[in-house]
């Protein structure tokens, strides 16, 4: 965990934060001289205890990094407590519409929200969270209840999603259902998992639809018979089948001495579904967001450039971007129902060109652009570029993702301390 403490410390940059999140398995060591054999059950006073806990370790080494259950607890027992997550600035705000919100005793809160990854990291300058994965039976007996104000429980944030996968795609467990916009997220689980194992029809083909689906693919298994260490591009690919946002080879890189200088503007591609840059001075129709809901989505009554696209949406909408590959997927079956309803989007008799330079019908307007920074997509048609100054060159990229990460724990007995953890030094 010490390893783990000095990355935190010298990533801690707007630029180079992540959130961590890790997941502990508690394995039972099989006996030294037969370690073939089943591992026994230890007994309870030769379980792990004060400074041997997980929790303790983690206090130890990584307390001021660590966004645990406790604050968790307090923060949705009342959302407009001072430093609350509706209490700091706007882009450090969560998305209300993902979680429910009780006004009992005018005291706003919720049962199952969740802050932002921005709050986390930016606002309580905290990027790790810790959770129970797999527990083997033999170490149901360890002291949960000691480390429940710092780690979280087995299936909290997580939650191993069950699904029927065949030749033809997923034939159940997808979370997109056309004409159902109320996904359910039981036991306030954010994160629904899948494990692809051996037997898997076609692991690529299978981790996309999983994406588009909702539920995040977690390989398990070696690909072509190599390690990565081996051969790199079977896991490069897999990697790149779970990349929901952007089509093969988006967003192009751009320069203001080429001609691909107007290609600054972000547009869903309805044969791929993905996103790809485009000239902001064509002429299309944009995606609108429905009363501020997640999966709720409707086309622009005009087409325009993208400037001028969001006059579009009417007063029940706003000019939109997906956040979520679930949102993208609601999106794309939106968009390309619209285009089937619609041969001709041209004939609307409410289209604008507002002077644009072409139009092609499969592409439709996401509110998102690099017009402020070349290497910097922001959301919102007129937004600066948060991470690059104008005394600063256009050269950096920001790339803010997840990284998860799981250890697993094997119990082993020290001659002077007692409990030790594989891979996490006590």
């Amino acid at each position: 965990m010490s390893i783990m403490a000095a990355f935190l410390a010298d990533t801690e940059t707007d630029l180079n934060a992540t959130t961590l999140y890790l997941s502990l398995n508690l394995h039972a060591a099989a006996p030294a001289d037969d370690p073939t054999a089943s591992a026994d059950t230890p007994a309870a006073n030769a379980l792990p205890s004060g400074r041997n806990l997980l929790s303790s370790i983690i206090q130890r080494n990584n307390s001021a990094y660590t966004y645990t259950p406790g604050q968790l607890r307090e923060q949705r027992s009342n959302l407009d407590a001072r430093g609350s997550w509706f209490e700091v600035q706007a882009n450090y705000r969560p998305e209300s519409e993902y979680f429910a919100v009780n006004d009992a005793d005018q005291t706003p809160s919720t049962p199952n929200g969740w802050p932002s990854e921005s709050f986390i990291e930016l606002s309580n300058a905290q990027r790790l969270l810790v959770e129970y994965g797999s527990v083997d039976p033999q170490m149901e007996g360890y002291n949960f209840t000691a480390d429940a104000s710092q780690i979280f429980p087995q299936d909290y944030i997580t939650s191993s999603t069950s699904v029927d996968l065949n030749a033809s795609g997923i034939a159940e467990g997808c979370f997109f259902q056309e004409g159902s916009y109320e996904v359910s997220i039981a036991n306030n689980n954010s994160w629904a998992l899948h494990h692809l194992n051996d037997g898997e029809l076609d692991v690529l083909s299978d981790a996309g639809n999983l994406t588009d689906c909702g539920i995040s693919p977690i390989l398990n298994q070696t690909l072509e018979d190599v390690t990565a260490s081996q051969n790199y591009r079977p896991y490069l690919a897999y990697v790149a089948s779970t990349m929901w946002p952007w089509g093969a080879g988006e967003p192009r890189r751009v320069s203001e001495d080429d001609s691909d200088d107007n290609y600054r503007c972000a547009s869903l591609n309805a044969t791929t579904g993905r996103w790809q840059a485009t000239d902001c001075q064509e002429a299309h129709y944009g995606a609108c967001r429905e009363n501020n809901e997640p999966y709720r989505w409707r086309i622009s009554t005009a087409q325009g450039i993208y400037q001028k696209v969001d006059r579009g949406c009417d007063s029940n909408s706003e000019f939109a971007t997906p956040r979520t590959a679930l949102e993208n997927t609601y999106l794309v079956n939106a968009w390309r129902k619209y285009l089937e309803e619609h041969p001709n989007p041209n004939s609307n008799t409410n289209t604008q060109n507002n002077g644009a330079s072409q139009s092609n019908d499969e592409l439709l307007w996401l509110n998102f652009n690099n017009l402020d920074a070349t290497t910097c997509w922001v959301l919102g048609q007129n937004t600066t570029c948060p991470y690059i100054s104008t005394m600063v060159s256009e050269t950096r990229q920001v790339v803010v993702p997840t990284v998860a990460a799981v250890i697993v724990f094997r119990r082993r007995r020290r001659g002077e301390d007692g409990w030790d953890y594989e891979g996490v030094p006590s």
